[in-house]
């Protein structure tokens, strides 16, 4: 394993969108006429090849921290599929209504995932490279995912109206949701239909819940398979008062703990599963936003180190990092054992792992973290930054945002159901 692959590794322990380029650029990259790109499907005439397709699964699977092998290939491949025939109807928008999207607006879906992840600028590109994933793959899913974002608000934007005394309402609401409790959400969401039955769907969640209770990330999962708009933010939703949701919904969050994920549960035509970032508690307005800068230092073992040489170099680094006093030497003093430092700027506290969150709250500031051993080299943790804000309450503005992107999720859904239903699609 390389060094910046355990880096992602190391990434995992975070608690936390995948958004293919257009069809004609995925067919000159996979043309039919190699042998060796068959075809997994056509949708209205254009082309999934197998190769796409077996990236996909890899980068899932990699995702859910699963075995690259034939029984978990063959366990995800039809979610899979279907998750690239959504994208391809999305993606097929920019011939039928002729929209675009800047290359910058990719950059910054990427750059948004790099921080979920807490990586620095590059480093999912990277990861990628590692791992044998062509950066195509990720790109073309995020342009579906914005393409289709643009065409729900080009299409449905005007007709939605939120009024004076829809915000009004919204913010009588918000007052009397401080007598309930609240919920910071992310969700994945999985359309129950002809073709994916109740059943069906919640043994494809549990799979999921099961992978996320090992120490997947949820925004990666989320975006890879939740069917909601919210998979373009890694699934977030933001905060709900327990009265907006159905009875089934509040009985299946009120047992899990901050940090929890609910079990799979059928609701509103989908099987729903939630990660519960936070809660406040009747009463509560807001807690303050916790933050940590910090740099992750991780020094590979000598290649075909002897095991007295594995020791002598934990023992080495274990030396290093006592000597640190200031995030500022870092890089110099690791520089001799070729060290791989990487720089996580001003991410949320609770969005880390337990595990991790216990070794950055016990680390002192410009201080480090005692190493752990990872089976290829030493990982420590440098504490360079702590900060703490009162998060200020939603104004008239937020409010208004809020009302036209829920609406907008119901209609996207909807809209993505008819038009899956309405494709030609041959599966082969």
């Amino acid at each position: 394993m390389t060094r910046f692959s355990f880096a992602f590794m190391a990434a995992l322990l975070f608690s936390g969108a995948l958004v293919p380029v257009d069809a004609a650029a995925s067919q000159k990259r996979s043309s039919p006429k190699n042998s060796s790109a068959r075809i997994a499907a056509t949708v209205n005439n254009k082309v999934i090849t197998e190769k796409d397709l077996n990236y996909r699964i890899k980068l899932a699977l990699i995702s859910m921290n699963l075995p690259i092998n034939s029984e978990n290939i063959k366990q995800v491949r039809t979610q899979i599929l279907d998750t690239l025939i959504q994208e391809l109807v999305k993606l097929q928008l920019t011939e039928e209504f002729k929209i675009d999207v800047e290359e910058t607006a990719v950059q910054a879906s990427i750059r948004q995932i790099e921080n979920l992840n807490n990586m620095a600028e590059g480093g999912f590109k990277k990861m990628l490279s590692k791992k044998g994933i062509p950066y195509y793959v990720m790109e073309q899913n995020i342009k579906s995912s914005l393409i289709w974002n643009d065409f729900i608000k080009a299409r449905y934007g005007d007709s939605i109206r939120v009024t004076p005394d829809d915000i009004d309402r919204a913010l009588d609401e918000l007052k009397s949701s401080l007598t309930e409790t609240r919920y910071h959400l992310a969700e994945i969401i999985l359309p129950i239909d002809h073709k994916n039955t109740a059943e069906k769907r919640l043994r494809q969640a549990q799979k999921i819940a099961n992978q996320l209770k090992k120490g997947a990330q949820f925004s990666i999962l989320a975006s890879q398979f939740s069917n909601a708009p919210s998979a373009a933010r890694g699934g977030d939703i933001g905060w709900v008062p327990q009265s907006k949701f159905l009875p089934e919904e509040a009985k299946e969050l009120a047992h899990v703990k901050e940090g929890g994920i609910s079990n799979p549960f059928k609701s509103r035509g989908a099987v729903r599963l939630y990660f519960v970032r936070d809660k406040l508690s009747p009463g509560q307005f807001s807690k303050p936003s916790k933050t940590v800068s910090f740099k992750q230092v991780f020094v590979a073992n000598p290649e075909d180190a002897f095991a007295f040489e594995i020791e002598d170099n934990i023992k080495q680094v274990a030396a290093i990092a006592q000597q640190i006093r200031s995030c500022r030497s870092v890089e110099r003093l690791v520089k001799s054992k070729k060290g791989h430092v990487q720089f996580v700027k001003k991410v949320p506290l609770q969005n880390l792992n337990t595990a991790l969150k216990k070794i950055i709250n016990g680390t002192s500031l410009n201080r480090a973290s005692k190493p752990v051993y990872t089976g290829n080299g030493a990982l420590f943790f440098v504490i360079c930054d702590r900060q703490t804000s009162n998060p200020k309450a939603p104004n008239r503005d937020d409010i208004q945002a809020q009302l036209l992107d829920k609406q907008l999720q119901n209609i996207s859904q909807q809209e993505l159901m008819t038009r899956v239903a309405s494709a030609h699609i041959e599966r082969r």
